[in-house]
């Protein structure tokens, strides 16, 4: 699916990984170059309907010279996580698989089959219901300019020479 960047995106209402005590989500990724409007696009955004403390959120920041790094936040209760490294830069204009893995205890980011950051955190889940966005933020801005190809989930922590996407 190709986004505009400006006002597109899909919404899902019901969490894929409610249930899950790990998991991993991957999404096949083209970024566009960048403009102000998109450089922090966020590329998934679930919450929870339940308590709004409980998020899961995939994003990108684009460079005024066209790279990216990926940028990862998990949000239980008060306690939130994110996983950002400005060093870690890819360029934009290409496909990329990037992923997220939560082992019940390591929260962890991908990009191509390679870690790029892992932490130790504690995350409950979300629950059943969600509110969630993929190629926005729940808010509407920082929309995604580019295409995703697919997303998969899955219920456990899948090594890089698991994941489906590759």
């Amino acid at each position: 699916m190709v986004f505009n960047g400006i006002n597109d995106r899909l919404f899902i209402t019901k969490s894929p990984v409610h249930n899950y005590t790990g998991f991993t989500i991957e999404m096949e990724v083209h970024p566009y170059a960048f403009s102000e409007k998109n450089s922090e696009p966020r590329l998934l955004h679930f919450e929870s309907t339940e308590d709004g403390n409980k998020r899961i959120t995939m994003e990108m920041r684009i460079t005024e010279d066209n790279n990216w790094y990926f940028d990862a936040f998990l949000k239980n209760g008060k306690e939130g996580l994110t996983l950002v490294d400005p060093n870690k830069l890819h360029a934009t204009e290409r496909w990329y698989n990037v992923a997220i893995t939560y082992d019940g205890h390591w929260f962890s980011t991908w990009v191509q089959g390679k870690k790029e950051l892992s932490q130790s955190f504690y995350f409950n889940g979300l629950g059943e219901h969600i509110t969630g966005s993929v190629a926005a933020r729940l808010n509407k801005v920082h929309w995604f300019k580019g295409e995703i190809g697919q997303i998969c989930y899955s219920n456990r922590v899948l090594s890089a020479s698991q994941f489906k996407l590759q």
